[in-house]
């Protein structure tokens, strides 16, 4: 149902003849860096697309249409090709790599791998360069940009990046987050600190998430030595609260989170043995724990284990997962995905990546907006699938490299990233075009890896056979920084130590309430987040500690209001 304007001339796009196309490649391959995987993509909504790209090397680089093409809403043979428009590499000597991007409409923020990071804010419609951010310099005024003579550098390696048009938020292997708010200054614009640096831990930060609706928006970020989750408001800095894991998790690592609105998706689950580095196995217990996946609306505290969350028990190490309020998807290193109909409340359905009699890792998995929502999977085994809801198979592409991440911007247009260090184009079917594909249901049916009732018992000690094999390229970085860890600045699936409550403080349980009894209250504490376990305690005993809390989040705030909110009087 696709033809290429020119089969044998893959420069040119490809023309989609009828709304019902299956899935096809609209350009040729775009490389990001020879040698070099690529961990991160983004894509614009218009066509030809922006696509930025980030991975295991120290540039970054980013592809559109020549200079002087006009964008278009449809396909066509007459467009020019997607060209190479930006590669940013940072000044030598290099210590890291290039590994955040983050698109919203037109700007682009991508964050350097040295150690005291630079953000670079493009916009996307000419590839300019708009500003350069140091995110170390600080000066007491709480706007210092690199070149303020006031301005005193901390070392700020990111690790984890966010970005919703107005607010950049950077987080930190040094356990602290930084955040940047859009300002006008005259004529001027530009993005300007907000906060001075949140300290969150003592150890690298890399879960931070913006959530919630402009003006009253929050900043979610993990303290993994506290297993909590600690929220700010961004618009006044602050401290809204912390959730702590263990009573959900129990003492399992935090591994995987997505967000939507104001609801955090989490899978908790050890690293897997196969993949994980020297550092995370001399951190991680040897015997691994049932994975389990949790969402918790961190405005009102509410959340706890999903329903039927021990499927995930035996098929592999949770490795990437997706979710859009309405569906949550998870995807293992043995190639098996579930996916929760949040909306209908039914069972998990299970499906399996590969199809042959073989496991294939996932490394990357997304939901399609539009209606009816769609679920694109990338593989080891070089191959995407799009799924429906029920992870009936619609549509399968195999591209020359295992797929590592991918980005989907419209409903028809999606991009992704692969092992050898290019990323791939390529378009979608249409959403009413949703019939499950019988070639490929029957495949899976009668060849594919898919779990039985059995399933635990039978991948006892399987391996898959598609696996991933990151390359990086570190270039000029110094010997020390040469190494696929230090270059990449792997981070350990580590959490602090968990003790789990004896049995007279169970027994200290209070009888369930209302909604105790429907299975619906929180599992994570608040009251006891940076604390441990929660516990019950007498009503003199809470009563005192309620008060000692208000007295504390009184000084936090007074702390926050002194040095923590920029004295900016547009800052709200």
């Amino acid at each position: 149902r696709t033809r290429a304007a020119a089969r044998g001339v893959p420069r040119e796009m490809v023309v989609i003849e009828d709304a019902s196309t299956r899935m096809d490649t609209v350009c040729a391959p775009l490389k990001y860096h020879p040698g070099a995987s690529v961990t991160q993509v983004v894509c614009s909504s218009t066509f030809p697309p922006t696509v930025g790209a980030a991975g295991l090397a120290s540039s970054f680089a980013g592809f559109g249409p020549q200079r002087g093409a006009s964008a278009s809403s449809s396909f066509s043979a007459d467009e020019p090709p997607l060209v190479r428009r930006v590669s940013s590499t940072p000044d030598a000597p290099v210590r890291g790599a290039f590994q955040h991007c983050a698109l919203f409409k037109n700007i682009l923020v991508a964050a350097d791998g040295d150690n005291s990071a630079r953000l670079r804010v493009f916009d996307v419609r000419d590839w300019t360069e708009k500003q350069t951010i140091r995110v170390g310099a600080v000066s007491e005024r709480g706007d210092a940009d690199a070149d303020d003579a006031d301005a005193r550098t901390i070392a700020a390696a990111v690790s984890a990046l966010a970005f919703d048009g107005t607010t950049i938020v950077a987080a930190t292997h040094e356990g602290f987050v930084h955040t940047w708010r859009l300002m006008a200054r005259g004529e001027k614009r530009g993005y300007v600190r907000l906060l001075q640096p949140l300290r969150v831990d003592g150890v690298p930060v890399t879960k931070a998430r913006i959530l919630g609706e402009p003006g009253s928006q929050l900043l979610a970020c993990h303290a993994p030595s506290k297993r909590a989750f600690v929220v700010w408001e961004l618009d006044t800095g602050k401290l809204r609260g912390a959730f702590n894991t263990d009573g959900v998790a129990k003492g399992v690592p935090l591994l995987l989170v997505e967000s939507c609105a104001t609801v955090m998706a989490c899978v908790h689950a050890d690293a897997d043995a196969e993949t994980e580095s020297a550092s995370e196995k001399r951190n991680t217990s040897k015997s691994a724990r049932a994975p389990v996946a949790a969402l918790l609306d961190v405005r009102t505290g509410e959340g706890g284990a999903l329903r039927d969350s021990d499927l995930l028990a035996n098929k592999g190490t949770p490795t990437c997962a997706a979710f859009d309020g309405e569906l949550f998807v998870v995807a293992t290193s043995l190639g098996v995905l579930i996916a929760w109909n949040l909306q209908t409340g039914d069972a998990p359905a299970i499906g399996a990546h590969a199809g042959a009699a073989n496991a294939a890792a996932v490394g990357a998995v997304k939901v399609v907006p539009g209606e009816p929502s769609r679920i694109l999977s990338g593989g080891a085994d070089r191959a995407l699938l799009l799924w429906d809801k029920a992870l009936r198979p619609l549509a399968r592409l195999e591209l020359g490299s295992p797929v590592t991440c991918l980005a989907v911007s419209t409903p028809r247009l999606a991009v992704a990233g692969t092992q050898d260090g290019f990323v791939e184009v390529f378009s979608l079917p249409a959403p009413d075009d949703a019939e499950p594909d019988k070639e490929l249901v029957e495949a899976r049916r009668a060849k594919a890896f898919l779990p039985t009732e059995d399933f635990s018992s039978a991948t006892a000690g399987v391996v898959p056979a598609y696996r991933y094999a990151l390359r990086h390229d570190p270039g000029s970085a110094p010997s020390s920084f040469a190494s696929f860890d230090a270059f990449t600045r792997r981070v350990p699936v580590w959490e602090g130590a968990y003790v789990p409550p004896t049995e007279g403080e169970a027994a200290k349980k209070p009888p369930a309430g209302p909604e105790d009894a429907g299975g619906s209250s929180s599992g994570f504490s608040a009251s006891r987040a940076l604390a441990g376990s929660a516990q019950s305690v007498s009503p003199e005993e809470e009563a005192s500690r309620v008060k000692r809390e208000e007295e504390e989040a009184r000084a936090k705030q007074r702390a926050m209001d002194g040095a923590g909110v920029a004295p900016d009087p547009n800052v709200r």
